[in-house]
C-alpha cells in the first residue's frame, strides 16, 4: 500500500482461510483493517488453544443455530 492510501483493490485472494479478513475475502479491498482482522485471529487462537477451523466450525454453528 502507497503511503497515504487508506485501501487497495488487488486482482486475487491471496492467504490462508480462516485469517483472511471478510472484505478482502468477498471485494477483494486491502485496508489496514485487514491486518488487524487477521491478528485477532490469531490472540483468539492462543488465548483458547484452539485451531482456527474449530474456532470457524464454532462461529458458523452459533450463526446458524440463530438464524434457524
Amino acid at each position: 500500500m502507497e503511503w497515504g492510501e487508506l485501501e487497495v483493490r488487488d486482482d486475487g485472494v491471496c492467504g490462508t482461510d480462516g485469517y483472511i479478513a471478510p472484505e478482502y475475502q468477498h471485494q477483494l479491498i486491502i485496508t489496514q483493517k485487514t491486518d488487524v482482522y487477521s491478528f485477532g485471529i490469531l490472540l483468539i487462537q492462543l488465548l483458547t488453544g484452539l485451531d482456527v477451523y474449530d474456532i470457524m466450525i464454532s462461529v458458523k454453528e452459533q450463526g446458524d443455530s440463530k438464524g434457524g
